[in-house]
C-alpha cells in the first residue's frame, strides 16, 4: 500500500492508537521536545541498516501459516520467531516513532498523492545505508524556531515527507509497510510497562 492511498482519517486514527498505547506503556510520563522523538525514529532507521546488515528479512509467509496452524503459541512468540527485529519491523517502528510524534505534538498526517518518478527521485538506487542516510538527513535538521506558526509547519512537513519516503522505501523493497506497522502495532500492546525497564 502506498502512504498516498491511505485515508486521511485512517492514519490519524492509526497515530492515536499509536499514542495511546505509548501513553499506556509510559513512554509520555515526562514531557520531551520533538527532537527527542525524531532522534528514536533515527534509532530506528540505524536498527534498519544493522537488520539489511545481517540479512534479516521477515518471513511473512511463514508467520501467517504459523498463525493460522497453531492452536497454542502465543502471537508474542510467533512474531518474535517471524518478524521481530528485521529489516520490515525496524522500518515499521520507524513508521510508528513518526506516528507517535505526530499526535504527541497534534499534528494532521496529510498523505500525498507520489508517482513511480518521484519515487525513483527520492529514494536512490543505492545500498540501503545510502537510503537510511538520506532520511536521515531530512530527519536531522529540524530546529526549534520561536514562532510558533513555523515550528508546527515545518515539524508537519518533515513527519508527512519522513512517512511518504518510508512507504517509498517499502515499495522498492517490494513489502507492504502498512502490513508490518500494523502487525507490530499488536505486537506492542502486549509489552509491558516500558517494555521491561528501559528508560525511554
Amino acid at each position: 500500500m502506498r502512504y498516498s492511498q491511505i485515508p486521511k482519517d485512517v492514519i490519524n486514527d492509526m497515530a492515536l492508537d499509536v499514542f495511546q498505547n505509548a501513553i499506556y506503556h509510559g513512554w509520555h510520563d515526562e514531557k520531551r521536545p520533538a527532537e527527542h522523538w525524531l532522534c528514536l525514529a533515527i534509532s530506528e532507521l540505524m536498527e534498519a541498516v544493522e537488520a539489511d546488515r545481517k540479512d534479516r528479512h521477515a518471513d511473512l509467509k511463514g508467520f501467517n501459516e504459523v498463525v493460522e496452524a497453531s492452536c497454542y503459541d502465543s502471537i508474542e512468540d510467533i512474531f518474535e520467531g517471524y518478524i521481530k527485529d528485521t529489516f520490515e519491523d525496524e522500518l515499521a517502528d520507524t513508521a510508528i516513532r513518526l506516528l507517535d510524534l505526530a499526535k504527541t505534538f497534534d499534528i494532521q498526517l496529510k498523505p500525498a498523492e507520489y508517482d513511480e518518478a518521484d519515487r525513483e527521485l527520492m529514494i536512490p538506487d543505492a545500498e540501503f545505508t545510502i537510503i537510511a542516510y538520506v532520511l536521515t538527513a531530512e530527519l536531522a535538521p529540524f530546529i526549534e524556531i520561536s514562532d510558533e506558526v513555523t515550528w508546527r509547519v515545518e515539524l508537519e512537513f518533515i513527519i508527512n515527507d519522513i512517512l511518504c519516503l518510508l512507504f517509498m522505501v517499502a515499495e522498492r523493497y517490494r513489502f507492504d509497510l502498512m502490513e508490518f506497522v500494523k502487525l507490530k502495532m499488536d505486537y506492542n500492546r502486549s509489552r509491558p510497562f516500558k517494555h521491561g525497564g528501559k528508560k525511554y
